[in-house]
């Protein structure tokens, strides 16, 4: 843990360097000259803010905790399938990440599932990120996204490789009704559907 930690600071301060020596009239060192004491030291300042997790961590800190999860799975021309499950999640990395740990029973063996997912806030780009794995195969999600404070929504977009349909488009949506409750939606683009909602998950608060 220490390596990766070091190379990813050591990567901030290059490109710190490097943003240095672009501008001709920049106070920081010139192409060829060698780095200041002075320099580094500020150079690493900037590299430790940039790393340093902010505002949008501490909303997803507020989901920390063990919540009891009801839902539905809805697939296209089927009746609706009913799930319970639980989801306990946690801030790693120094309060940079948000890792949840979740599981669903169903009546059907089929549908029944354990996941991982980590959700951050990536300060370079301003987008809300989300990577995830679970029981249903043998590949990962990722997406990205945006806040809205008018709605207090998330959301999600990312494409997942759907046998016989190449890449669909999905888009999670993470509702905020209070500091005890929120709701998940994933949604999938079918080609010649449109979008459509294929599950919808309630969290609680235990």
């Amino acid at each position: 843990m220490k390596r990766i930690t070091l190379v990813t600071l050591l990567a901030l301060v290059t490109s710190a360097a490097l943003a240095q020596e672009k501008p001709a009239d920049s106070a920081g060192p010139k192409p060829g000259q060698q780095v200041s004491p002075e320099q580094m030291d500020a150079m690493m300042k900037q590299a430790q803010q940039m790393a340093a997790p902010a505002e949008q961590h501490k909303r997803l800190a507020k989901r920390e905790g063990r919540w009891k999860v009801s839902g539905k799975f809805i697939m296209p021309g089927a009746p609706p399938m009913t799930f319970t499950g639980t989801s306990d999640a946690k801030m790693i990395l120094g309060g940079r990440f948000l890792q949840i740990n979740g599981t669903a029973q169903s009546a059907n063996p089929a549908m029944s599932s354990e996941s991982l997912t980590v959700i951050g806030f990536d300060k370079r780009t301003g987008k809300y990120t989300m990577w995830g794995v679970d029981t249903y195969g043998t590949y990962s999600i990722s997406a990205t996204g945006d806040h809205d404070e008018a709605t207090n929504t998330t959301t999600l977009y990312g494409e997942n490789e759907e046998p016989g349909m190449g890449k669909v488009p999905f888009k999670f949506v993470i509702k905020n009704v209070d500091d005890d409750h929120y709701t998940l939606e994933l949604h999938m683009q079918f080609p010649g559907m449109g979008w459509h909602k294929m599950m919808d998950a309630a969290h609680e608060r235990k």
